[in-house]
This record gives C-alpha cells, structure tokens and sequence, in this order.
C-alpha cells in the first residue's frame, strides 16, 4: 500500500466533480479550479514490525512475510478563484474523507489516525489570486515485504579438531 492508494479512493469518489487531487506543485499550467493539491509531511514512519508467516517451497527455502505499519501525515490544500468556492469545496471535501468514505477507506486498507481543519494560504499564481483553505489527515496502513530464507541442512565443523561432524541432518 502507498500513499498514492489513498489518494486513488478520495479521486475516485470525486469523479463526478471537478475537484481532483493532484501532487503539489506538478503542474505545468493553472489546473481548473477548484482543484485540490497534497504533500506529505516528512517520510513515513514505521513501526509495529511482526513477521506474519513462514511457509516452505518447493525448494525447500522459506518464505517469510513481514509487515510494517506506515504512518504519514498529508496535507491537502483546496485551492479556487472565488474565496467561498475554496472554503465549501475543503469543507466538503474534509466531511467526506472523515466520514462518508471512511468504510471504504478502511476496508482498502488504510486507517484514519488524525485529522483536523488547518488554515488558509492564499497566494497568487500566475497573476491569478487563488484562495486556498487547508486540512490536515494522518493515515496509516501496512506495507509487506518478503524475502526468501534458504534453510540449513547439514552443518559442518572443521578446523583444529580430530574429527568432522554433522550436527543438523
């Protein structure tokens, strides 16, 4: 799971829109407003390392599965011309992450851990005055990885001894 998953749902429940969310500063002109942009906050975080399973293939080596919980903070920015466009589209956006699509947010894998209002930052661009009203949401989710560990079979000591002998059959 990444980042770009989570913004994937909110993108596809916004397809009868015209508000979208795009990475921060990737575009080459004015995007359409409103338009919604996000960042991430720093890396994400792991923690809550655990190995999920061990099984053995055919080769005898075993298959190991270790998943880790991200943590990362976005920042979404709802930008528009019209300054009461820029505050309802946030609003409205911020009222369905947290509440309408939260099922589905889950059941694809990602938690809500924190999320709040933020403020405004308006600018202009392009010798447009765009109004943009922030929000803030920290999600987490696992990520897993797996790697291959070839099991010991036989063990050989040698060296200064008299003799050489197998320890693991």
């Amino acid at each position: 799971m990444t980042i770009d998953g989570f913004i994937d749902i909110i993108n596809a429940n916004l397809t009868d829109e015209t508000l979208q969310v795009i990475p921060s500063n990737m575009w080459k002109k004015l995007p359409h407003t409103p338009f919604a942009t996000y960042d991430t906050l720093g890396d994400p975080i792991s923690d809550e390392i655990k190995i999920d399973t061990r099984t053995e293939t055919e080769e005898g080596k075993l298959q190991e599965e270790i998943s880790f919980r991200d943590e990362v903070e976005l920042t979404l920015k709802v930008y528009s011309t019209d300054k009461e466009e820029a505050l309802e589209a946030r609003n409205s956006l911020y009222r369905r992450i947290v509440a309408v699509w939260r099922e589905e947010i889950n059941n694809s894998g990602f938690g809500l851990v924190r999320y709040s209002l933020k403020g405004s930052n308006h600018q202009k661009v392009d010798n447009v005055y765009l109004y943009c009203y922030m929000l803030s949401i920290t999600i987490d989710y696992n990520n897993t990885v797996e790697k291959e560990i070839e099991k010991l079979t036989t063990i050989e000591i040698t060296g200064d001894i008299e003799e050489t002998e197998t320890i693991i059959d």
